[in-house]
């Protein structure tokens, strides 16, 4: 993806432009787009990105998994990050992945992500063992839905100890070699309320783990005071450091 056309005032710009879509009625009207968009999963925008939509957005409307995909479709949001939980109870109920994945193909929206929850990084080796095992089915359903990525937060410890950073690197190495059987990448996720809160420790982790195939997600709106203050400037410097380490950076703002 070419950047040499984003700066600083067109991120803000899109950036509101995404805020106002994704409050507005628009995004939470009970028809679905006349014309459905040829499935293509490219933005028909001249955006050098995608606009995708975290669904904790919608939380508050306790909308089903396929309601959700029906409502940011018709928004005209180019792909959506769903939670792992949502699809879970659509399935329990009765629900298939076929039937969501020609949702998602329906509204020409691209599977960014999915949001789960595993104690990948606990200290507890059967608790490790039985995320792994979570993972896996999780993975697998992500496959059926046309996905790729799975949101891998920091779950099990409260704090990072320092001394630890190798141990976490190889927790995180053991989840990452879950693509070579599922063809899905956990996403390792820095919160600013979480255990993984630092930048520099996310880096420390993911470099350490010898990962070929990474990406870092980071809620910018979760950040800490003093990240939201270094915003955009904050950010291109990781990316240089993603850059050095042959990395994929995905950036995650989330309208609250």
């Amino acid at each position: 993806m070419s950047t040499k056309n984003i700066t600083r005032r067109n991120l803000l710009k899109t950036g509101t432009l995404f805020a106002v879509s994704a409050t507005s009625g628009l995004a939470f009207g009970s028809t679905t787009p006349k014309d459905v968009r040829k499935y293509t999963q490219e933005p028909t925008h001249s955006l050098p990105f995608r606009v995708s939509l975290n669904a904790s957005t919608l939380m508050a409307y306790q909308l089903p998994v396929d309601a959700q995909i029906e409502k940011v479709a018709a928004a005209g949001f180019d792909g959506i990050e769903l939670w792992m939980r949502d699809i879970m109870t659509y399935l329990e109920k009765g629900g298939t992945t076929q039937a969501l994945k020609e949702k998602l193909e329906k509204g020409n929206l691209k599977l960014e992500n999915i949001i789960g929850f595993s104690e990948w990084c606990s200290d507890d080796p059967d608790k490790r063992r039985k995320a792994i095992e979570q993972l896996r089915e999780e993975m697998k359903i992500i496959k059926e839905l046309g996905g790729e990525h799975i949101a891998a937060p920091v779950m099990g410890i409260s704090n990072l100890e320092p001394s630890n950073m190798g141990e976490y690197a190889e927790r995180y190495r053991a989840i990452l070699d879950l693509e070579e059987e599922t063809g899905v990448i956990p996403v390792i996720e820095l919160w600013g309320m979480g255990a993984l809160h630092k930048i520099s420790d996310c880096a420390r982790i993911v470099i350490a783990s010898w990962a070929s195939k990474s990406y870092h997600v980071i809620g910018l709106l979760s950040c800490s005071p003093r990240w939201k203050l270094m915003g955009y400037s904050g950010c291109a410097q990781w990316c240089k450091i993603a850059c050095h380490t042959h990395e994929r950076l995905s950036l995650g703002t989330h309208v609250r």
